[in-house]
């Protein structure tokens, strides 16, 4: 994604509930919910590109977190929502699709496969540790807090 100099960049993601409704993954009051529990993995990258935060908000009919970005050469929307199905699909300038899959680190895994979160979390940590780059993840709290003011105001 960082790659996209230019343009419109529309990621969509839908995410399918399979544990019971009232589980903390979904409850903003317990740590999980659209932004904590999923956006999160999304803002990390976002954190990384020098953008700026236009709009967040969070529409409760829909059950939708929708947040924008810009710069000066390309405009990022973030749109993650419950779905009977999981999906994720990122488009460039609204009807290319450059990446889908069930989620953003792939397909689901099937059974007996290893968790395909577990390479991405493995980069992540390595990067963090290895390579001493903690502001990174100062960069993505950062923009949590920013994100999590727009949707409060």
């Amino acid at each position: 994604m960082a790659e996209i100099k230019q343009g419109f960049i529309k990621i969509s993601w839908g995410i399918q509930k399979n544990n019971a409704h009232d589980s903390w993954k979904y409850c903003n009051d317990h740590g999980g919910g659209l932004l904590a529990f999923y956006g999160i993995h999304l803002l990390n990258l976002v954190a990384q590109m020098n953008v700026k935060l236009i709009t967040a908000n969070v529409d409760k009919i829909e059950s939708s977190l929708n947040i924008s970005f810009e710069d000066t050469e390309r405009q990022l929307d973030i749109c993650i929502f419950y779905s009977s199905q999981p999906s994720f699909s990122v488009f460039c300038d609204s009807r290319i699709v450059i990446f889908s899959a069930s989620s953003p680190f792939g397909d689901t895994p099937k059974g007996g496969e290893l968790d395909v979160r577990i390479e991405f979390l493995q980069q992540l940590l390595c990067d963090v540790l290895l390579n001493n780059n903690q502001q990174m993840i100062s960069e993505t709290i950062n923009l949590w807090g920013l994100v999590m003011k727009k949707i409060n105001t």
